[in-house]
């Protein structure tokens, strides 16, 4: 007799969880430190599993002691936002679809810190990823204890309130994606009830700063920049400044408080790290395999010689 054809064997379905999904994984030191992403076939830009597996920084909050140690208390109760993940892949339009929501529901959309009334302010950030991603850590202002940061004089817009509130977004520089967002996002009673007490202050108009460091580069005095400045706000800034200050979103008069942030730029166009050590900066400009190497000022020293290590 002939044999009977031989059914073809059914696919398996899979009935289980969606392709993507939030899951803990064990990660090794050398993976670690070496920086290595977590990617799918669908998902090539993703958190490193350094920071995937990294801690808020909130060292870089101006705390006082008692909100620092609310904020253990919070974390060991697991009272904080559990971290929100928003992935690419085929889940990737509506899971941004809800990162907008969350993060406008909060007022941490670029938009919406970008109004003078909106109470977050970036702490701390930093690029991971070869510079294609980004944490931001943000703070409530009436979170922010200007005392513990050295100021005698508050100018954020609303009073101290002590609240906990803060957040930390991982994102896709180039596309501004959401990757990540975690943190306390709940502010005490105080903050919600808090009004305006200060003018909040505005930045500075980049244009502003742009002609003081090009002046800045010719030799000009800082007393000549400021007067050159008020001529220039005088006169109507080139038809720059609306003529109604309610449509001010930047200041145009170059303040006293400004030099602090107008010297670190000057001296960053000019490859000085002011975040390092002097001896740092030094050996960066001398030593010819550096890439920040300067052949000019290198020709001008008779002899160089770097730091001896501890075993030389």
């Amino acid at each position: 007799m002939p044999k009977e054809p031989t059914k073809p064997a059914k696919k398996r379905t899979s009935s289980g969880p969606p392709a993507f999904q939030v899951r803990f994984a064990n990660i090794t030191a050398e993976e670690a430190a070496q920086g290595l992403k977590k990617t799918s076939e669908r998902q090539n830009i993703t958190i490193p599993p350094r920071s995937l597996a990294s801690d808020i920084q909130l060292k870089e909050l101006w705390l006082t002691p008692e909100q620092r140690s609310a904020i253990d208390a919070l974390n060991v109760s697991n009272a904080g936002l559990d971290a929100k993940f928003y992935v690419n892949g085929d889940q990737e339009q509506q899971s941004q679809y809800e990162a907008a929501a969350l993060m406008a529901s909060h007022g941490l959309d670029l938009d919406s810190r970008e109004d003078n009334g909106n109470r977050w302010s970036v702490k701390w950030s930093t690029s991971k990823d070869g510079g294609r991603t980004k944490r931001v850590l943000l703070q409530c202002d009436c979170g922010y204890d200007h005392r513990q940061a050295g100021s005698r004089k508050r100018r954020t817009a609303v009073d101290f309130t002590g609240c906990l509130a803060h957040a930390e977004i991982t994102f896709i520089i180039e596309t501004q994606k959401i990757l990540r967002v975690r943190g306390f996002l709940e502010h005490n009673a105080a903050c919600k009830s808090a009004l305006m007490q200060r003018i909040p202050a505005l930045p500075l108009h980049p244009s502003v700063y742009q002609a003081a460091l090009v002046q800045l580069a010719n030799g000009v005095s800082l007393t000549d920049i400021q007067q050159r400045n008020r001529e220039w706000v005088a006169s109507g800034g080139e038809g720059l400044i609306p003529k109604h200050g309610k449509d001010w979103k930047y200041r145009w008069l170059l303040q006293r408080y400004d030099t602090r942030s107008l010297y670190r730029q000057y001296s960053r166009l000019h490859g000085v790290k002011l975040s390092e050590k002097p001896h740092i900066n030094l050996d960066e400009w001398l030593n010819p395999n550096s890439p920040q190497y300067n052949s000019t000022l290198a020709s001008a020293i008779f002899h160089y010689s770097k730091r001896a290590a501890k075993d030389e």
